[in-house]
């Protein structure tokens, strides 16, 4: 499904598909990424980060209809102030 076949990659995978809570993925290359955006495609997965201009409404949507959000560049010095609201709730 577009991961290499590696046992760090296996592991990250099941790890991801079977999380009861949203996995943080620390992805240099990008792969993770892309078998995310491959297998969510037919969910219409959305891709925002912090930095977007419409990044509020974005997770609004997502939440609101209950579609897939990648969010990147999360490791910033701070956590959005709504972030931090949602997953202290959830």
């Amino acid at each position: 499904q577009g991961l290499t076949r590696d046992d760090f990659a296996i592991q990250n995978a099941v790890i991801v598909i079977r999380s009861r809570r949203w996995p943080l993925l620390i992805d240099p290359q990008g792969q993770g990424k892309r078998w995310i955006a491959s297998r969510e495609k037919c969910n219409q997965l959305r891709v925002s980060s912090p930095t977007d201009r419409f990044f509020h409404d974005c997770v609004e949507d997502a939440l609101s209809f209950g579609l897939p959000l990648l969010l990147e560049g999360i490791g910033g010095e701070a956590l959005d102030p709504l972030l931090h609201t949602l997953l202290k709730e959830r």
